[in-house]
């Protein structure tokens, strides 16, 4: 590290009329880089891409520096630094992007781990590093969290699998046995019950809501079928609906152990969209 007259001198020669080349000052200042890198290693970027980064900070500041201010230009150009490295953690350490303020605190508690590790002579514990830093104790946790870093899908499964990742994740876009289960005990209850109903409030009820697999029909249509207005036809529906509802209550009733596993609330037919349809 420079002294404060080495600096003043390469100061005096970058900025004070003679010639005007900081290069001499960047270059002498390259090992506060490594120092101020070191800092932020272990949070997802690499040593090496730290230095780089940081370097380029360094030339920033060279570029912005104004030596009229009486300012050490270390003291200066130590904000940029971090500034260059923090924006690196930022945008390539993670998959989720983490804010500034965090990543400082992250360094912060390094920095507090370190100075119990050399007064303790040990690994200071997460509450010990907290007790160091007041009200931060989510710092501490975040320091132990920044550890561990994200895997790809297509990274290797555990040791006992040679599958990927991706191979152990469930599929969404399939029922489990569980679900499919609880839906076929809901239909058979719902398809019991409409055995119950009158033969032309079966019919409706299974054309409206197509039980037969046949395509859904229209009240109009049903109704042109029946020989019934189409508001008959409605009442009707309404009726089979609140007998329906009726039965399954009754059947789900003497039923406990299928109420407690397929958590739907109200009675199957409600589950199963058995509901009257506005047209």
């Amino acid at each position: 590290m420079l002294s404060r007259e080495e600096e003043a001198l390469l100061v005096e020669h970058a900025y004070g009329g003679h010639g005007g080349d900081a290069s001499p000052l960047v270059e002498a200042s390259l090992a506060f880089v490594v120092k101020a890198a070191k800092d932020y290693r272990g949070l997802g970027v690499p040593l090496e891409d730290l230095v780089n980064e940081g370097n380029l900070g360094l030339l920033e500041a060279a570029r912005r520096f104004d030596a009229k201010r009486g300012t050490r230009f270390v003291t200066y150009a130590i904000w940029w630094i971090r500034k260059a490295m923090i924006q690196a953690l930022e945008q390539q350490a993670r998959v989720v992007r983490l804010p500034n303020y965090q990543i400082r605190g992250a360094r912060d508690a390094r920095a507090a781990e370190k100075e119990l590790a050399g007064t303790l002579g040990r690994k200071p514990t997460r509450d010990e590093v907290a007790a160091l830093l007041p009200g931060r104790a989510g710092t501490v946790l975040l320091r132990g969290g920044l550890q561990h870093h994200e895997v790809g899908l297509d990274d290797p499964g555990p040791a006992s699998d040679r599958g990927k990742l991706a191979k152990q994740l469930p599929d969404r876009g399939q029922s489990s046995a569980e679900d499919l289960l609880i839906h076929e005990q809901s239909l058979r209850l719902l398809l019991d019950a409409v055995e119950d109903l009158t033969t032309q409030q079966r019919r409706i009820v299974s054309d409206r809501f197509g039980l037969s697999g046949e395509p859904v029909l229209t009240l109009k249509t049903i109704g042109e079928d029946l020989g019934l207005s189409r508001e008959r036809v409605r009442q009707i529906e309404s009726e089979a609906l609140s007998r329906l509802r009726r039965l399954l209550d009754g059947k789900k009733a003497r039923r406990p152990s299928l109420r407690r596993r397929d958590g739907i609330k109200g009675s199957s037919a409600r589950g199963l969209h058995l509901e009257t349809r506005v047209e």
